[in-house]
């Protein structure tokens, strides 16, 4: 069941997208539970990969990322959409609707980041 679970949230992202879904899974909460755990509470759904704002790396500004997360979420703090942005300097900008709410965040801080704004 999990793995079915791991496989339909992984199904159709594209590399970079889906590292930054397997670094969300594979994390934990400040409670201790697993980002799998964490994004199944959230209802996690319509995980969707956008791919890089920049032509290259060489070309790249600070508003230019190389690759996102978008999904939408149900939990008890927020509900809606959630953009998670991996910029060029290897750190996550976090978006909820149009809103950025997080910046600089790491791989090992983004499934708490994202569980403590999310539920």
């Amino acid at each position: 069941m999990i793995k079915n679970l791991v496989t339909g949230y992984l199904a159709g992202l594209d590399s970079y997208p889906k590292e930054i879904c397997e670094q969300i899974m594979y994390g934990h909460t400040e409670q201790g539970d697993s980002g799998l755990v964490a994004m199944m509470s959230w209802g996690a759904s319509n995980l969707t990969g956008l791919p890089e704002s920049a032509a290259s790396a060489v070309e790249a500004t600070l508003e230019d990322y190389r690759a996102a997360l978008r999904f939408h979420v149900q939990g008890l703090k927020f509900q809606g959409q959630v953009t998670v942005q991996l910029h060029w300097l290897d750190y996550y900008v976090i978006y909820f609707g149009d809103t950025k709410v997080c910046d600089e965040v790491y791989c090992d801080q983004l499934t708490q980041v994202l569980d403590n704004r999310i539920e």
